[in-house]
């Protein structure tokens, strides 16, 4: 597995490579407030934007859109909580990878 480095922008790292001063490098601040890590590889922007438009394409053939324009008037924006998210992903399916015994 890749990972690229992820650096919030007041981290130390982050501020120490800035050549402006701004609001999180000004020399009265002496803690960071950014984080530093490893965030996982996703691939290159192209793949990560055919993603995307695949994702975007799918989403307007549910909704049958044949435009954007078309996504707009035809779909409608709403929020889910959080117990909805979870009864929105798949349920009550034994995967092989959950080290539980299946029974066919």
């Amino acid at each position: 597995r890749y990972y690229k480095k992820y650096r919030g922008m007041g981290s130390i790292e982050a501020r120490q490579k800035r050549f402006t001063l701004d609001r999180y490098n000004t020399p009265s601040k002496e803690l960071a407030e950014g984080v530093e890590g490893l965030v996982p590889y996703t691939g290159d922007t192209e793949q990560v934007v055919n993603r995307l438009v695949s994702g975007l394409k799918a989403s307007m053939g549910y909704a049958g859109a044949s435009s954007i324009s078309d996504m707009w008037n035809k779909t409608k924006l709403a929020r889910v909580s959080q117990l909805g998210g979870q009864e929105l992903k798949p349920h009550n399916i034994l995967l092989p990878n959950q080290n539980e015994k299946t029974e066919i």
